[in-house]
């Protein structure tokens, strides 16, 4: 799952996650316009593995975007589906 800025042309809907391949299947090297890596070990948290990833000029289609809360369809218009104040209060817990 990345998180990443919603551009259609030249409109930002902010951040949204998608799904993301991000190496190639058969040779496990990252794709066009990818660049990942390893943050390495962190002190006492051993068993926990961080890493970085960068994109260059990476289209993402659509269809990789979870559409529950807010959705883009074939023509390109965003749409958020529910109540706002709900979105709110769940991002508001996961940052509590």
């Amino acid at each position: 799952m990345v998180f990443a800025r919603l551009i259609i042309e030249d409109n930002d809907y902010g951040v949204m996650p998608f799904m993301v391949q991000l190496r190639d299947v058969d040779t496990w090297m990252p794709l066009k316009g990818v660049e990942c890596g390893d943050l390495g070990p962190k002190m006492g948290y051993h068993s926990k593995n961080n890493g970085w990833c960068t994109f260059n000029q990476v289209r993402i289609p659509r269809e990789w975007m979870p559409m529950k809360f807010v959705s883009v369809d074939k023509e390109g218009t965003f749409s958020i589906e529910g109540d706002m104040r709900a979105l709110y209060s769940v991002m508001m817990d996961i940052r509590t």
